[in-house]
Parts: C-alpha cells; sequence; structure tokens
C-alpha cells in the first residue's frame, strides 16, 4: 500500500507538472497569437490606408488626361491663346502624374508587388501622353484633331484608363484578401 501510494502521489506530480507546463505552452501561443494578429491588423490598415492617395491621384491623373485631350472642347474666349490653354492643361497634367507617382514611390514598402507593377505601368502610359502631348503642340491651331499626335494620344488615353480598371479590380481584391485574412 505505502508502493501504490508513492507512485500515485509520483504519478499526480507528474500530471500536475504536464498540466502546468501544457498550460504554459499554451499561454505563450495564444500571445504569440494575439502579437500576430495586432501585426497583422496594423498592416492591413497601413496598407488599406496607402491606396485611397493613390487612387485619388489615379482619378486626378485621369481628369487631367481628360482636359489635356478632352472628347469635346470649346473654342477659347477672345484674348485667350488657344496654345496658352492647351499648355496650361499640359502642366496641369504634368503636376498630377508627378503627385501620383511620387506618392506611390513613397508608399511603395507597404503597396502589394502586383498593385505596384500596375501603378508603374500605368506611369509609363502617361508618360508616353505626356510626350505625345508635348508634340501636339507643335501643330497648328484648328489642325491638332487630325494630326497624328492627337490621334496617338487618343490611344494613349484609351490605355490609361483600362490600366486604371485594372489598377481598380487589383486594389478591391486585394483589400477583399486582406478583410478576408482580418
Amino acid at each position: 500500500p505505502l508502493t501504490i501510494y508513492l507512485f500515485q502521489r509520483a504519478d499526480k506530480r507528474q500530471d500536475e507538472k504536464r498540466q502546468r507546463d501544457h498550460n504554459e505552452r499554451m499561454e505563450l501561443i495564444k500571445a504569440q497569437l494575439q502579437r500576430d494578429d495586432r501585426v497583422h491588423a496594423l498592416q492591413f490598415q497601413k496598407e488599406f490606408d496607402t491606396y485611397d492617395p493613390i487612387w485619388k491621384g489615379v482619378i486626378e491623373l485621369l481628369a487631367r488626361l481628360e482636359r489635356v485631350f478632352p472628347v469635346m472642347d470649346y473654342a477659347p474666349r477672345e484674348g485667350i491663346d488657344w496654345m496658352d490653354r492647351e499648355k496650361s492643361r499640359l502642366q496641369e497634367l504634368c503636376a498630377a502624374f508627378d503627385s501620383i507617382r511620387r506618392i506611390t514611390y513613397e508608399q511603395r514598402p507597404f503597396v502589394h508587388p502586383d498593385i505596384y507593377l500596375l501603378c508603374d505601368k500605368l506611369f509609363k502610359s502617361a508618360i508616353k501622353g505626356i510626350v505625345h502631348s508635348r508634340m501636339h503642340f507643335d501643330v497648328k491651331d484648328g489642325e491638332h484633331k487630325k494630326s497624328a499626335p492627337y490621334i496617338a494620344l487618343s490611344e494613349i488615353n484609351g490605355e490609361v484608363r483600362k490600366i486604371s480598371e485594372e489598377l481598380c479590380a487589383a486594389i478591391h481584391r486585394r483589400i477583399g484578401i486582406l478583410y478576408k485574412a482580418e
């Protein structure tokens, strides 16, 4: 009977020790999961917050591109030079381009690589538009809408819009993935 009692007592101590070790491991795992959740939530919020100014910049770029290259336009009032108006629009386009490019490059560590590649593709197309816009200014007033640079700009405008739609879909997918992971 004494031997049985000692074995039972030793067995009980081992069970208690195993239970304590198990509880300690569970607490460590729980703490690690809570840290991971906090880090993931912060990463999600940062990435989500990053897409807002990028998308607003894309919208601004599209609006400025549309102004440089409108579907319909009006003749400037008397005293306003057509070329000055067009150059002003081009300067606004360049400023919008510089702004969105700067924001995207500054936020690159927080932007998903697929989104960044689409932004880069958008920038390359927009640069083509800016270069062709400058060629557009070499044409005399009245002939510009029939000129090769204008036609090329129309195609570039369509390309930039298509890429912006791809970018919108990619951001939407990415936010959906982040939301599901949350």
